[in-house]
């Protein structure tokens, strides 16, 4: 006799295979991306030492969020314009890489 009822382990198999594959996905994505501002990237706006500290892919895979941090930017406001106009570029290179 068991007092609770067996587990449905699919689901959460799923949901901790799924969760682990992102978190693979946003390691890559966040070492793809520091390397490319680091070494890649040549927009002038983009000034001072910065890291990418996390990034978050959406399940589907569409959409990424990447945080960043800043040291010694003459402006953070520009240099954060900066890198939203080498978004495209840094697309670019982040699909070249990681295929």
């Amino acid at each position: 006799m068991y007092l609770f009822p067996k587990r449905r382990k699919g689901i959460l198999e799923k949901m901790s295979k799924n969760e682990a594959r992102l978190g693979r996905v946003n390691e890559e994505l966040m070492k793809a991306l520091s390397q490319i501002i680091t070494y890649e990237l040549k927009n002038p706006d983009v000034t001072g030492m910065i890291s990418v500290t996390r990034v978050k892919v959406t399940p589907d895979l569409k959409y990424a969020k990447v945080y960043v941090s800043m040291l010694n930017s003459k402006s953070v406001e520009k240099t954060m314009q900066g890198l939203k106009d080498s978004a495209g570029f840094m697309r670019s290179q982040v699909a070249r890489m990681v295929n």
